[in-house]
């Protein structure tokens, strides 16, 4: 188990480099520690290696590269939901509207206009490849 104290530090560290745009690798975070509170760099590391194993700080490879992340502060997105919801198209859109009086957003639509649009066949644009 890491010691409380360099987790703080360890995670401080990993934050502030974050909130700065740069990227929380081994190096920066070792260079932080020492210069904040003057552990070697020997100790950071082994601290950081078990804050991994307890999953407090995610190891990644981002970019060809190795960086660090708060397991705390990571976002996690289900990217199934993600394409279920762009797969939407506007008459799905117009359709859940919340108008009071129930029409969609697209006006009442005839059953006859309905049946008619149903038995259309798309026409794909043809060029003329002689101009």
């Amino acid at each position: 188990m890491s010691e409380p104290m360099y987790r703080d530090w360890i995670l401080d560290s990993i934050d502030s480099l974050r909130s700065r745009k740069a990227r929380p690798d081994l190096e920066r975070i070792c260079r932080m520690v020492r210069r904040r509170h003057g552990s070697a760099p020997e100790q950071t590391s082994e601290e950081l290696e078990k804050l991994i194993q307890e999953q407090t700080v995610l190891k990644v490879n981002y970019k060809g590269s190795i960086s660090y992340r708060n397991a705390a502060k990571v976002v996690r997105r289900s990217r199934k939901k993600d394409d279920q919801t762009t797969k939407r198209t506007a008459v799905e859109e117009a359709n859940h509207s919340d108008l009071s009086n129930g029409d969609s957003a697209l006006g009442p639509i005839d059953q006859d206009e309905t049946e008619h649009l149903e038995n259309e066949v798309p026409v794909s644009m043809e060029t003329d490849s002689t101009m």
